[in-house]
């Protein structure tokens, strides 16, 4: 007799605080909506809403997209709300293991995953 499937999986996967721009710890914020692996492992198919606080840029924006197992990501979305809303965005990112030896994940907490990367924001709509 075969075991039966597993549950599909159930948010929240994860919560991510960090910086944007220089600015101080919460002017970003993320969380992973959806997170499925790939058969083979792999590849990790990801859906997030990530906030990025900064004054008049403030914005609110979905991506979708993938982070491989050496922690390359690339997703691609749009501004649902705030500055440049309707406008595309792009973000790159790779995943470390942030140590004291971690110079680009300075500021992250020790012996956690640290994500440095960048958010790309295309123009605003026309109306």
């Amino acid at each position: 007799m075969a075991a039966p499937p597993l549950p599909a999986p159930q948010p929240p996967f994860g919560l991510l605080e960090g910086f944007a721009d220089g600015g101080p710890v919460g002017s970003y914020v993320g969380e992973v909506l959806w997170r499925q692996p790939s058969v083979n492992g792999h590849v990790i198919g990801l859906e997030a809403m990530y906030e990025v606080v900064d004054g008049d840029r403030s914005f609110t924006a979905l991506i979708r997209g993938g982070q491989n197992a050496a922690g390359a990501a690339h997703f691609d979305g749009v501004i649902l709300a705030g500055w440049r809303a309707g406008a595309r965005v792009e973000v790159v990112y790779q995943r470390y293991f942030a140590n004291a030896t971690m110079p680009s994940c300075e500021g992250a907490p020790v012996n956690k995953n640290c994500f440095v990367g960048i958010i790309h924001v295309g123009r605003a709509p026309r109306d």
